[in-house]
């Protein structure tokens, strides 16, 4: 995998609420697989036809849709493409923030121990983090989360009253169900640090 690759999307495993508008009382368990600007790719029980309304519900969050296109991937299991509905003549985000409580490990170049802090929200082009200390921008960095990997770019450390929030512009995210994962995981008995070590090699 090439580090610095561009995706047009983040690959998530995110687990939500779907609640279908026109059935009041039913609603499904499913993931968000992928975000991009107001679209979401969606992991489902059941398939829904295009057009139909539902609400994605994450960490207290509603968001209205609409169903783009339904996909069978296996028995039991959709994918939908959905798109974010307008409220009234006001849209919504174009890139929403979903927010998060997850605790974070950032790692940067020529740094043996990460940094620990949490993860606050997160968006089809980034993610939202807070630290103790200060860290640098337009640094390469990725981030452990419980999730997952997220790999990008620092692009912003602002200080509040009770520590700094920072900005990680994503490249790509690797859900820990990936095999890539399950391959770092084999070979961290033998590496002198993390298995991702080889991507924050510095020049001589």
């Amino acid at each position: 995998m090439a580090f610095l690759k561009q995706t047009a999307a983040a690959e998530f495993a995110i687990p939500v609420t779907i609640r279908l508008l026109d059935q009041m009382y039913e609603q499904v368990a499913g993931h968000i697989r992928r975000v991009n600007t107001g679209f979401f790719l969606i992991a489902a029980p059941l398939p829904l036809k295009p057009e139909r309304k539902l609400e994605i519900k994450f960490d207290g969050r509603a968001i209205e849709c609409q169903v783009v296109y339904c996909q069978s991937e296996s028995a039991n299991n959709y994918l939908l493409g959905v798109r974010m509905a307008q409220l009234g003549t006001e849209a919504l985000r174009a890139e929403p923030r979903i927010p998060l409580e997850l605790e974070a490990k950032l790692h940067l170049p020529g740094e043996e121990a990460g940094i620990v802090g949490r993860a606050v929200n997160i968006s089809a082009s980034g993610l939202g983090l807070f630290f103790d200390r200060e860290v640098p921008t337009n640094e390469i960095a990725y981030v452990e989360l419980q999730i997952g990997f997220a790999f990008g770019e620092i692009r912003h450390c602002t200080r509040s009253e009770a520590g700094y929030r920072v900005g990680l512009k994503l490249d790509e995210f690797i859900s820990r169900e990936n095999e890539i994962l399950a391959a770092k995981n084999r070979s961290t008995a033998a590496a002198p640090s993390n298995g991702f070590g080889r991507f924050f090699r510095r020049k001589a």
